[in-house]
């Protein structure tokens, strides 16, 4: 690969650029920079214990983000380096994680792992084998044995369970359709903190699903699982602020919370920014008070400012993008 002075010059500055931008990305995702360094380094030198949590982290990461995907696959490789240290809380993490990737997929691995994890009453390995079960992931799909180790969950408070009996129950998967059942249970995983249960708890009380119709409950559930970056709940507080639900319209509320689940991937969520600004600009031409006028406004100019943000996200991504892909050319030649 032959590189005169001035494309070498343009080489080792976009591989700057880049190195910073990771690094920056980096402190974002771990806050704490200093310590997840304390951390890597202890996991790197065989410290088990540091080597679970560090798997943890990456998963934690992994659940709250859908631009993470390389974390998941880091999760994976440090679960692994403790696959044989037989601690129950990471055959249960692992064993699912055989049965949900992509790169590292292996069923019966996965499926050996959750029973062993099970056998050791770990509540996420009843869990797994019950998602395992329901979708038919390594098993023969078995409604009946998916709501056994549901229920085994369950009895033990364990909420992630709660909230998907309480969707079995809501269908009439494996056990007859029962609403308000549904609601009783999808109630108590949501107040132990389920984000998905809060979400969908919101949409029981937005459509009286179980529950006599309260939108302002609806509001009230959303808004606890948006605020902490779910996206379901969070497009659908847009959706209750831009129709007056629950709370007063506010345009700029709702374009502010469907950008939150824009940028976590809701193709729907970027689909409504485009037309939110024509929804806010109709609602002002109809406006008849003066305090009316200035309010809308202020919805335009947010909007508006939103609006900006979004493009310069994206022309930053594609600006990386175009330098990553000026160094690859020159490596390759």
């Amino acid at each position: 690969m032959n590189l005169t002075i001035k494309n070498k010059f343009k080489f080792i500055s976009g591989l700057v650029i880049i190195m910073v931008i990771i690094n920056i990305s980096h402190s974002c995702f771990f806050g704490a920079n200093r310590e997840f360094k304390k951390l890597l380094q202890a996991a790197t030198k065989g410290n088990v214990d540091a080597q679970v949590k560090l798997g943890n982290k990456y998963m934690d990461i992994y659940r709250n983000s859908n631009h993470a995907g390389m974390y998941y696959e880091k999760a994976i490789y440090w679960y692994q380096k403790v696959a044989d240290c037989e601690r129950p809380e990471v055959m249960a993490a692992l064993g699912f994680m055989y049965l949900d990737s992509i790169r590292n997929k292996n069923e019966g691995k996965g499926i050996e792992l959750l029973q062993k994890a099970a056998a050791k009453g770990n509540l996420d390995a009843y869990k797994f084998l019950g998602i395992a079960y329901l979708k038919g992931i390594g098993v023969a799909q078995d409604y009946s044995k998916a709501i056994e180790w549901f229920q085994k969950a369950a009895m033990d408070h364990h909420r992630g369970s709660k909230a998907i009996l309480a969707a079995m129950y809501l269908e009439g998967l494996g056990v007859p359709q029962n609403h308000k059942k549904a609601f009783e249970l999808m109630q108590q995983a949501a107040v132990q903190g389920e984000l998905g249960a809060q979400a969908d708890l919101g949409v029981m009380y937005e459509k009286g699903d179980g529950v006599t119709q309260d939108y302002v409950k609806a509001v009230e559930w959303y808004q606890k699982a948006a605020t902490k970056n779910y996206y379901d709940a969070q497009f659908n507080l847009g959706y209750m602020y831009q129709h007056g639900k629950g709370v007063a319209k506010n345009y700029a509320r709702a374009a502010y919370w469907y950008r939150k689940a824009a940028y976590q991937g809701m193709p729907k969520a970027h689909l409504i920014m485009v037309f939110i600004s024509s929804y806010a600009l109709a609602d002002f031409k109809k406006e008849t008070t003066l305090i009316g006028c200035i309010q809308r406004i202020k919805d335009l100019v947010i909007i508006y400012l939103d609006e900006q943000y979004i493009k310069c996200r994206y022309y930053f991504y594609y600006t990386i993008n175009e330098i990553t892909y000026f160094l690859w050319s020159y490596v390759k030649r």
